[in-house]
């Protein structure tokens, strides 16, 4: 009866190591909006609903794994330079997930070599424009596992303009699968960025939301149902891409609206159903939007690429595996040595001593499987 409490107490152990660690993991979602803003305000507020329903499903899909959910809006007075510059400096997401979307006006400067605009934030002047490259950058800083940046905004060179034609994406019903919701942000590390449309174009939305918040929605739906755990984010970007293209395409046609809207996007993500060096894939390649589009719309083919080091995703990544190691290690090595701690050497007690072995070869296994 001891030998077989004694067994229980070891198996407990080692699974309040493991459910600390998966614990430690937190998905951040992160939503600015400017709904104070007189003619897209009530889209903004529409738009963080739906990014609510999104992020109560990407919550429930990696709640069993352990991991928690902060959910964060700067919305109104708190959607300005000052709110979120004060909200990155003290934001801490190391080794977690975060999710960051922004939806309001944007705009971009003659001089401004990255593909991202700048986010307007509510402000009336450029210099207290926050540049998507830099908040990318910050929060990169910050060595979280996987980060995802979504900005619903323009990107031209004037301001943001809307439309009262309801988009044909606002009627669609999404319906995520929590398996591929899974994979796409626990299952991969690294950072994605998306932004509603192409340097010089506008970005779209009507009260019933942006185009870019809609064509995501409806993308992450689709690929999560149809591809589960081979989901990736590269096709996720892809699919948003063509859907929001299409549909301003339609609106253009008919003299809707003024220029057709292409969102540009990046993808640099390691993991489970992406691509690796041994693809014969460049996995620092800048990957956009602009290969999905006709042939008849090549009007922002000068578009300018930033460079981007995987390194810092990797080796956070193999920061958490090892530390997993160490902790479990050191578990084992515990069970190894009680026996000689207490000189003690009986049944009990050897038994004791082979369960540290076979804790310390498990560790040993799962660590050469995760690098």
């Amino acid at each position: 009866m001891r030998i077989i409490t004694l067994i229980r107490f070891m198996l407990f152990c080692a699974m309040f190591f493991c459910a600390t660690i998966a614990s430690a993991t937190k998905l951040h979602v992160v939503v600015v909006g400017d709904t104070g803003d007189a003619s897209i305000g009530q889209s903004v507020a529409t738009d963080i609903k739906t990014y609510r329903e999104i992020a109560s499903k990407i919550e429930r899909a990696l709640a069993e794994s352990g991991i928690t959910t902060d959910f964060t809006v700067l919305s109104g007075s708190k959607c300005s330079y000052n709110s979120l510059d004060s909200f990155l400096d003290n934001f801490s997401c190391k080794g977690d997930i975060v999710f960051f979307i922004y939806n309001g006006h944007g705009g971009r400067s003659h001089q401004d070599e990255s593909q991202f605009p700048r986010m307007c934030l509510g402000e009336s002047y450029a210099e207290k424009w926050m540049k998507i490259s830099d908040l990318v950058a910050r929060l990169k800083a910050k060595n979280p596992r996987m980060q995802v940046v979504l900005t619903d905004c323009c990107n031209s060179y004037y301001d943001r303009a809307r439309n009262n034609e309801e988009s044909a994406l606002s009627g669609i019903v999404a319906d995520f699968s929590e398996e591929g919701l899974r994979q796409l942000f626990l299952n991969n590390t690294g950072d994605v960025c998306i932004t509603a449309a192409s340097p010089g174009e506008y970005g779209w939305c009507t009260n019933l939301g942006g185009s870019l918040t809609l064509g995501f929605r409806q993308a992450l739906s689709d690929e999560t149902k149809e591809k589960g755990s081979a989901a990736t984010w590269e096709d996720v970007m892809s699919r948003t891409t063509k859907l929001v293209y299409d549909d301003s395409y339609k609106k253009y046609s008919n003299g809707w609206i003024s220029n057709t809207q292409r969102p540009v996007y990046e993808v640099h993500v390691n993991g489970v159903g992406t691509p690796s060096p041994d693809d014969n894939v460049d996995s620092d390649e800048v990957v956009d939007s602009d290969n999905t589009q006709p042939d008849s719309d090549e009007d922002f083919d000068d578009e300018i690429y930033e460079d981007y080091d995987e390194g810092e995703g990797i080796i956070t990544n193999f920061g958490d595996t090892l530390i997993n190691f160490m902790i479990t290690l050191i578990i084992g090595l515990f069970f190894v040595y009680l026996p000689k701690i207490t000189n003690n050497d009986g049944t009990i007690f050897s038994i004791i001593r082979i369960g540290g072995f076979l804790i310390i070869l498990y560790a040993v296994v799962k660590f050469l499987s995760n690098i």
